[in-house]
C-alpha cells in the first residue's frame, strides 16, 4: 500500500512539474517573442524543406483544430458579427473591377472546355429556382411578355439583322446553328423589343449572357472572318 502511494505521488509530482514547465515555457516564449518567431520561421523552413506534403498536413491539422475550438466558444451575437464582417469583406472583395473581370474570364472558360456541360448544368439552377420561387418565374414571364408586347420587331427587319450579321450568332460567329432574338440592353434592364436593339444569338451565348450587359457585336464581315 505504501509503494502504490509512492508511486502515485511521484505521478502527481511529475505532472505537475510538466505543468510548472510548461507554464514557464509560454511565458518566457510571450518575453521574447521576436526571438521565437525567427526561431519559429526557420524550424517552419526546415520541415518544409524536409516533407512539404507533411508539413502542409500538419498546418491544415492545426488551422482546423483551431477554428474548431474558437467555433465551439463562439456566443449566437460573436457568430452573427463574423458573418456579417465576412459579408462586407466577400461583397467589397467581388466589387472590384479586376476581380469581376477575373470571374467572368474564368466562366467562359468553363463554357469553353464543356459547353454542354454547363447548359445542363444552367438548365438545371435555372429548374430549381423556378420551384423554389413559382411567383417570381411567374411575374418574370408575364413581365417580359408585356415588354415584349409592347415593341415590334418585324419579319422584314428581322430578316435584315440576320443578313447584317450572316445568318450567324452575332458573339461567337457560329453559322448553321438555331439562332434565337438577343436583346442587346436586356428587357431586365430598361431594353425594348425593337430591331435596333435585337441581334441573332446561338443558344449558348444568349443564355450564358443572361441579363449581361455585354457590347453591341460588329456587323459579320466574310472576309474578315476568313483571314
Amino acid at each position: 500500500m505504501a509503494d502504490c502511494d509512492s508511486t502515485e505521488g511521484t505521478a502527481d509530482a511529475l505532472a505537475a512539474q510538466r505543468k510548472a514547465r510548461a507554464a514557464y515555457m509560454r511565458e518566457y516564449r510571450k518575453r521574447n517573442a521576436e526571438k521565437y518567431k525567427v526561431i519559429d520561421k526557420e524550424k517552419a523552413a526546415r520541415q518544409r524543406a524536409k516533407d512539404p506534403e507533411k508539413f502542409l498536413a500538419a498546418v491544415n491539422d492545426r488551422t482546423k483544430r483551431y477554428r474548431e475550438r474558437k467555433l465551439a466558444a463562439e456566443t449566437p451575437e460573436e457568430r452573427e458579427r463574423r458573418l456579417e464582417g465576412n459579408r462586407r469583406r466577400n461583397a467589397k472583395y467581388a466589387a472590384k473591377p479586376e476581380v469581376k473581370a477575373m470571374k467572368e474570364a474564368k466562366r467562359l472558360a468553363r463554357v469553353a472546355a464543356d459547353p454542354e456541360k454547363y447548359k445542363a448544368k444552367s438548365r438545371e439552377s435555372a429548374a430549381k429556382w423556378r420551384e423554389r420561387h413559382p411567383d417570381k418565374a411567374l411575374n418574370i414571364i408575364h413581365r417580359r411578355r408585356c415588354i415584349v408586347e409592347s415593341g415590334d420587331v418585324p419579319a422584314a427587319e428581322w430578316a435584315a439583322t440576320l443578313a447584317l450579321y450572316g445568318h450567324r450568332c452575332a458573339y461567337c460567329r457560329k453559322g448553321e446553328v438555331k439562332l434565337t432574338i438577343d436583346h442587346v440592353l436586356p428587357l431586365s434592364k430598361g431594353g425594348t423589343h425593337t430591331p435596333d436593339n435585337v441581334v441573332p444569338a446561338c443558344g449558348s451565348c444568349n443564355s450564358a449572357k443572361g441579363d449581361r450587359l455585354w457590347p453591341r457585336p460588329e456587323p459579320y464581315v466574310a472576309d474578315a472572318a476568313t483571314t
